[in-house]
């Protein structure tokens, strides 16, 4: 029975306290073959051919020995009986970034094989089947959770390890339940698969955040967040990938890059929608496209229901729920951690124009293009250099796609986030030029020559009142840019604001002349410096012709004292 095969197990651990063994079993002892003799139903078990020795086992042979065969008795009975656990539904392999099929790899081996249980002197079926783990009732697992305690972590099997931390957590064993799943969290496919399906608190994944399996496991998790509550999406994602994930570079190539993330801002911007992945921002009312404060007083109907899962009644609210706001807070986070790896959620160059000339073609699947993602979002982008020459292209993407070069007043609340004074890439700066020079010749094109009276032509855009104040905030917009930069042929166009040329013209001229008097200031040095080296040479030379003079007297003087001696011979 079971108690027998816990009370001999205790027994022996009081025997040899002295030599007790860990979870990680790194301690065996010689004496395991007298508590195997102490167990006649067990040890019978264990011989082989008739007059062959006795096997001797392990404290943890022992116990999984016991453990395997009252589960797949109990999990039988239990099927007679009607009382067997309903197996766990499975996440929908259809949803995206429900995959495993790179749950694997060199560290997280599919097959158990990193265990030593197949070397051990058990036989290779030594491990349950998965239909035994998920039918195994509570009450059973429960009474034979004593048994886990005398196993070894590096030698049980992966599903039996999976079943063995369920009995742990059913026993309020949670440290234990924890260090257990530490161990064998590579090592088993089914411990994996029961995180996902809730059967182990997502917690423990704490503990085996280093392993790139556990960026799998939280995107499995992750991608069935339309089923799921609101809260539990946002503690997955604000306690798990904003917080322990986010610095792990596997947890940016296997959860940020892919293509679940880009699902999951549109659908934390809808509030939780039905179907937000695809209708983003649109589908959640009472916002205007810039995204005002979450506790603006308004309207959200539909949305407000619909993304709580709360009344049927369609009774509107005045401001969203509190859940609603949390998850489009944590919308604008996963927005700033994906902006850059998915290319600010532009289409493919390839897929669509870009060149401003022949103008830009609008995407349906473009989140900017639908909609799905309002413009005013971008001030939530990083603030590297890469990030911003995005900001800039679906700036000027969004604002042509919407006609905004019409309305002055709107394009100037935007213009800001791209942060134009520090762009230094000209093709962008030329983008913005040109998308400026549009802005102003359709505000030439308006009749009158100073503030507009009586109504207002179809053609003329937004309500931007005076046209002077619409001009002075063009003027202001084309300051930004660094116009010196673009080459002279692109300033040839009639559709420019004068005082931009004239400032360029000037900025230029103004470098000419500091150029100018630099020069100015370089030639009147080293002509000063010419001046001390020509006194220097001067004076060198005045030296030379001395001393040539005394060589030439002390040449005369040898003459003179060589002429004397041959006199006196």
């Amino acid at each position: 029975s079971a108690r027998a095969s816990l009370e001999v197990l205790r027994s022996y651990r009081e025997k040899y306290e002295d030599t007790r063994m860990t979870m990680d079993g790194s301690k065996r002892s010689s004496a395991t073959a007298s508590v195997v003799r102490g167990a006649n139903s067990v040890a019978s078990s264990a011989w082989g051919e008739r007059g062959a020795q006795r096997i001797e086992w392990t404290e943890h042979q022992f116990a999984l020995h016991v453990l395997r065969a009252h589960l797949e008795d109990g999990v039988k009975a239990a099927k007679v009986a009607g009382t067997a656990r309903p197996a766990p539904k499975a996440v929908d392999a259809a949803l995206t970034g429900a995959e495993s099929d790179d749950d694997g790899g060199e560290e997280c081996g599919a097959d158990g094989s990193g265990s030593d249980v197949f070397h051990s002197g058990l036989s290779p079926d030594a491990d349950i089947a998965e239909s035994v783990c998920d039918e195994a009732p509570d009450a059973l697992l429960v009474k034979l959770a004593g048994f886990v305690v005398h196993l070894s972590s590096t030698s049980i099997p992966p599903v039996l390890a999976a079943l063995s931390i369920r009995a742990l957590l059913l026993a309020r064993k949670e440290d234990r339940a924890d260090a257990l799943f530490q161990a064998m969290f590579t090592q088993s496919p089914k411990l994996r698969a029961m995180v996902v399906s809730g059967e182990v608190p997502v917690a423990f994944l704490r503990g085996v955040v280093r392993h790139r399996c556990a960026s799998v496991v939280l995107r499995r998790m992750l991608a069935a967040y339309e089923a799921a509550p609101l809260e539990d999406v946002c503690e997955l994602l604000e306690h798990f990938l904003l917080a322990e994930f986010a610095e792990e570079e596997h947890s940016h190539a296997v959860i940020v890059q892919h293509a679940l993330m880009r699902d999951l801002v549109l659908w934390a911007r809808s509030g939780g929608a039905r179907g937000g992945a695809r209708t983003g921002a649109r589908a959640f009312g009472g916002l205007s496209e810039g995204g005002a404060a979450e506790g603006d007083a308004a309207d959200v109907g539909g949305a407000c229901g619909g993304a709580s899962r709360a009344a049927e009644g369609g009774s509107s609210c005045s401001r969203p729920p509190q859940d609603v706001q949390r998850l489009r807070s944590v919308g604008e986070r996963l927005f700033e951690m994906a902006f850059v790896p998915h290319d600010g959620f532009l289409p493919r160059p390839s897929d669509n124009a870009s060149a401003a000339d022949s103008g830009f073609v609008s995407d349906p699947s473009c989140p900017w293009d639908s909609g799905a993602l309002d413009l005013l979002l971008l001030r939530r982008a990083p603030a590297s250099e890469d990030s911003l020459q995005l900001v800039r292209r679906v700036l000027i993407r969004g604002i042509r796609l919407r006609g905004l070069e019409e309305d002055t007043r709107e394009m100037a609340l935007l213009w800001p986030l791209g942060r134009w004074p520090f762009c230094r890439d000209p093709a962008l700066i030329g983008e913005a030029f040109r998308l400026l020079s549009d802005a102003w010749r359709r505000l030439a094109a308006l009749p009158g020559l100073g503030d507009l009276a009586g109504p207002r032509p179809a053609h003329a855009g937004g309500d931007q009142g005076s046209r002077r104040v619409a001009e002075e905030l063009l003027i202001k917009l084309f300051a930004d840019l660094e116009v010196w930069r673009l080459p002279p042929k692109a300033l040839l166009t009639p559709w420019v604001p004068g005082q931009v040329l004239v400032s360029h013209v000037a900025s230029h001229c103004a470098k000419l002349e500091e150029r100018q008097f630099a020069l100015m200031e370089e030639t009147r040095h080293n002509l000063e410096e010419v001046t001390r080296l020509q006194a220097v040479v001067a004076g060198l030379a005045s030296r030379l012709e001395v001393t040539n003079a005394r060589s030439q007297q002390c040449m005369q003087r040898q003459t003179d004292v060589n002429e004397t001696l041959r006199r006196l011979r």
